[in-house]
């Protein structure tokens, strides 16, 4: 399945990114960091990512995802994610990612924590 995104608002400064199909290379991730860039540039900095259509995701995909983090992070911002299949979630923990990112079961969870 080919990789697409949404973004929406859902509030002020934050957004949710649906991510859906494969992540497998930072040239399918490009539209979406430089959407992300125009957001960010417009005092969004807050991100939600869904990860429930997310089929796949491999070593380029993931850094698609740290730079995005990086970005809003610069910007006094902050990156969440949820809804993992269990592929991913094992991903994440082998790369020791999930210390890195912020990862929630559910949209509230994680719109929660950005809040703070």
């Amino acid at each position: 399945m080919e990789f697409t995104f949404n973004i929406s608002p859902l509030h002020a400064d934050a957004l949710r990114i649906d991510l859906k199909g494969r992540l497998l290379s930072k040239d399918q991730a490009e539209e979406l960091m430089l959407a992300a860039d125009t957001e960010i540039a417009n005092g969004k900095n807050k991100f939600i990512i869904s990860l429930e259509a997310l089929e796949f995701i491999n070593s380029a995909g993931l850094s698609s995802l740290i730079s995005l983090l990086t970005k809003a992070r610069k910007s006094n911002g902050e990156v969440a994610i949820f809804g993992t299949n269990k592929r991913i979630e094992e991903l994440l923990v082998l790369t020791k990612l999930n210390t890195v990112f912020n990862i929630f079961k559910t949209e509230g969870e994680a719109l929660q924590n950005i809040n703070k």
